[in-house]
């Protein structure tokens, strides 16, 4: 348990995370061009970087558009915390949704700070 830890903890906004040695910068490029398992993948790894992963809200936000990436890139977006206050709008509106409702409310509590 104490790996799964590490891997779920924020990282300093140096944006190079230690353990996979990959940026916020190449996560985002792989979540807007990469295939749908590479693009699952970074949106996923973009919640790892907490609030340093700032810069990805804006790809976040579209991927939220895409059905098979909208559980990682809630997540992601809660992981981001406060920063991420642009994306609360479409995360309201995702709140109700079946598959991923319970995903955008816990979203909304981080991003809002309750």
């Amino acid at each position: 348990m104490r790996f799964a830890r590490l891997r779920e903890s924020p990282f300093d906004s140096d944006s190079i995370h230690p353990a996979l040695d990959v940026t916020v910068t190449s996560l985002e490029a792989e979540l807007e061009t990469g295939n749908p398992f590479s693009q699952q993948y970074a949106a996923k790894r973009l919640g790892w970087f907490g609030p340093a992963a700032l810069q990805a809200v804006p790809a976040l936000f579209e991927a939220l558009k895409v059905e098979y990436l909208r559980r990682e890139a809630i997540e992601a977006l809660g992981k981001i915390g406060p920063p991420a206050r642009a994306a609360i709008p479409a995360l309201v509106a995702l709140q109700n949704e079946a598959l991923v409702g319970i995903y955008a409310k816990d979203a909304l509590s981080k991003i809002r700070g309750n």
